[in-house]
Formats: C-alpha cells, sequence, structure tokens
C-alpha cells in the first residue's frame, strides 16, 4: 500500500473519531444546560439524558482503563456543578442504577477497576436510591468473582464510596425507609466481612448517620445500635479465633465511638452510653478468649493491646471520668504477656 492512501485512511479515522468525539461531548453539554432545572424533566431532555447514561454505561464497560475513566468523567461531570438540582439528580441516579444494576448484577464478572468507577459515579449521585444500591452490593452473596481478593476489592469499592455518600448527600434527599435499608444492608455485610478494610469502612457509614445532628433522631439511635452490633459480631468471631485479622478494623472502631462520645448530647448520648460499656467489656474478654493467637503474631498482639488501652479509657469517660479500678491495668498485663494477671484486671473491670 502507498503512502497516500494510508494517508487517506488515517484522515478518515481521525474524522469518525473527531466526530464521535464531538457528539459525546454535545451530549455532556446538553445535560449540563439542564442541571440546574427544578421543574420535571421534559420529553426530550429525559431523553438526552437517557442517551447520556447509556454511553456513559458502555465506556464504563470497556477493556480499556482510559475509556473507562474518560467515562466516568464525563458521568460525574454535571453531578459535581454547584447547584445541581434534586430533580436532575434523581432522573440521574434512577436511570444510572437501573442500568448499573444489570451491569454489576448480570452473569458476566466485572474486573475490579470497572466496578470501582462505576461505584464513584454513584457516589456523586448523592439520592437515596444510589445510596440504597451502593449498600446493596455489600450483602453477602451480592458480589461474585473468582476468589475471595476481587470479590473484597469491589466491595470495598463500595464501600469506601458509600461512606463518602452517605457523608455528603443530604439527609432531606434520602427517605426513612432507605436509610433502615442503607443500615441492614451495612450490617448484614459487616457481620461477615472476611476483609478488615471493609468492616472499617462499613462503621464509618454507620457512624456518619449516627453523628449527623440533621438525621431524625430515631434513625439516628439506630445507627448507634447498629454500630454496637457490628462491633459485638466483630469481638465474637475474634473471640472464637475466626478471622483474627479484624482486629486491625476493632481497634479504628472504638477510636470512632471515642470521638462520638465527645460529640454527642442529649438523648442521643443517653443510647451511646447505654449501648457502647458491654461491648467494651466484650473486647476485654475477647483478649482472655483469644490471648494465645493473638499472642502468637507480633503486630495483631500490638493492635489488640492499643484497642484494650483505647477501650478502658472510653469506659472511664462514659463513667464519668473517674480513676480507674484498683489492680492490673489490663492493656499493661496484655503488652507484659501476663496472662493470669490480665484475667484478674478483667474482674475489675466487670
Amino acid at each position: 500500500m502507498t503512502t497516500r492512501p494510508r494517508t487517506a485512511i488515517g484522515r478518515t479515522l481521525q474524522t469518525l473519531l473527531l466526530t464521535s468525539l464531538v457528539g459525546t461531548i454535545a451530549h455532556a453539554q446538553d445535560v449540563t444546560s439542564f442541571s440546574r432545572t427544578t421543574n420535571p424533566l421534559t420529553s426530550a431532555q429525559q431523553g438526552t439524558l437517557e442517551t447520556f447514561v447509556s454511553n456513559g454505561i458502555r465506556g464504563l464497560k470497556s477493556d480499556s482503563n482510559e475509556t473507562v475513566m474518560d467515562a466516568r468523567a464525563r458521568m460525574v461531570e454535571p453531578l459535581r456543578r454547584t447547584g445541581t438540582s434534586p430533580v436532575f439528580r434523581e432522573s440521574f441516579g434512577k436511570l444510572f442504577v437501573q442500568e448499573a444494576r444489570q451491569m454489576l448484577e448480570g452473569s458476566e464478572v466485572v474486573p475490579v477497576f470497572n466496578y470501582a468507577n462505576v461505584c464513584q459515579v454513584l457516589a456523586f449521585i448523592r439520592t437515596g436510591e444510589s445510596n440504597e444500591f451502593l449498600a446493596s452490593i455489600l450483602q453477602p452473596g451480592i458480589v461474585s468473582g473468582p476468589g475471595n481478593a476481587p470479590a473484597s476489592g469491589r466491595r470495598l469499592s463500595a464501600a469506601s464510596m458509600l461512606a463518602v455518600s452517605i457523608r455528603t448527600t443530604d439527609p432531606e434527599r434520602i427517605r426513612p425507609r432507605q436509610f433502615n435499608s442503607i443500615m441492614r444492608s451495612v450490617v448484614m455485610g459487616a457481620e461477615q466481612a472476611d476483609s478488615w478494610a471493609v468492616l472499617q469502612r462499613e462503621f464509618e457509614i454507620l457512624e456518619s448517620i449516627a453523628s449527623n445532628p440533621e438525621v431524625k433522631e430515631d434513625i439516628r439511635q439506630a445507627a448507634v445500635e447498629n454500630q454496637i452490633k457490628v462491633m459485638k459480631a466483630t469481638t465474637e468471631r475474634i473471640a472464637r479465633g475466626e478471622e483474627l485479622t479484624l482486629v486491625r478494623a476493632l481497634s479504628p472502631m472504638v477510636l470512632t465511638l471515642r470521638g462520638q462520645y465527645i460529640r454527642l448530647e442529649g438523648a442521643i448520648r443517653r443510647t451511646f452510653n447505654r449501648e457502647v460499656e458491654n461491648a467494651l467489656r466484650e473486647i476485654l474478654a475477647a483478649g482472655a478468649s483469644s490471648w494465645k493467637p493473638l499472642h502468637e503474631q507480633d503486630e495483631l498482639e500490638r493492635i489488640y493491646g492499643d484497642t484494650i488501652e483505647q477501650a478502658t479509657v472510653l469506659m472511664r469517660l462514659i463513667d464519668g471520668g473517674g480513676s480507674a479500678p484498683s489492680g492490673v491495668d489490663p492493656a499493661a498485663a496484655w503488652r507484659d504477656g501476663d496472662e493470669s494477671g490480665y484475667e484478674s484486671a478483667l474482674k475489675s473491670w466487670s
């Protein structure tokens, strides 16, 4: 083939690519033009939005990482604009969740990279439905994959993005039923988590709900109760010697509770105090139950020692900031490897 035909073919391909790019940009601009509307979308606007979302989903399915990232950037652009209206978010979210559900819950395994980018778009939508869908991914059995690592990677993407989304979504956009559904999915996932990183994000999601003064009080109280439910379930698994690496999540949980205690007031503080004390005592008891396996691993021994110390500090705060019970300090006995001293200390903290 001569140089001239090759040049002609190259120019043709460039023209086709430019035409496609211009068309995509036009769709993005059309969507942006009505992203601040407070009126129901017209049929023309709805059609434009449907095309925009379909094109975006097609890009998010791509085998090319660059194409996936470009698709994600285009999708979130109108959602990041100042003044984007709830009307637009609801319409966008309904369409995107519908297509994302088909993509993520289909028979084909979605690569972790694609999964993560879909979850990022969901985090920018910020509606009750988008948060509820992200939470549903955390339920046991929802995420499939050839091995635990890919499944954990997908759950970590969903949990991380839900932790961001739940903090930035206007609580008025999430109905009580949706809050309850979100918390139920999070707890179901956390009770069977095999990844400490996923578990930590799930706990943070519940904390964000519990600590948000703009959320209705009964929902906040339910979130506190679910936090303790997750922590107790984790502690029980550690006490049985199961999934000991979850110790890595338990320490941040206690630190999170300490920060909550300082910020909470009124009835929610009373709920917190009532629920937390028993859970903290169970952490101390789990140390005795799993003394040997935890002391066989230097890092886990150190982390659990920190957790014990944090738990006793928080227990003292809840009790009014008084002095520690007389006798051996459980954290000191733990670090010294003094098992009998630790068991003796537990009696004074019970």
